[in-house]
């Protein structure tokens, strides 16, 4: 079983206690978070990195996160803008 299919089987909890045993995040890093929903999750990495970015296409869902977590920048796009965004040399999407 892929580690992919292994974290979708347990709690989010646990889920996010075995990614940042994955992930080595700095105070330097600027985390992108892709189809990352409300942020909640994402969250628990704020506390470790410059700037978290998440790329959500469902417009209610960036406005949730928008207000409720307002140290995350949520940016209404999906996977497929990825490519447009680096070829503007950057993924900080002050503009968007």
């Amino acid at each position: 079983m892929k580690l992919q299919e292994w974290l979708l089987t347990v709690g989010s909890k646990k889920r996010v206690q075995l990614m940042l045993q994955y992930i080595d995040i700095t105070p330097s890093d600027v985390l992108l978070d892709v189809g990352g929903n409300t942020g909640k999750i994402t969250e628990v990495y704020a506390k470790d990195c410059k700037e978290i970015v998440v790329l959500e296409p469902k417009h209610t869902v960036v406005e949730y996160g928008r207000r409720y977590r307002p140290h995350i920048k949520f940016v209404e796009a999906g996977v497929e803008n990825i490519p447009y965004f680096l070829s503007l040399g950057h993924l900080a999407l002050e503009e968007f």
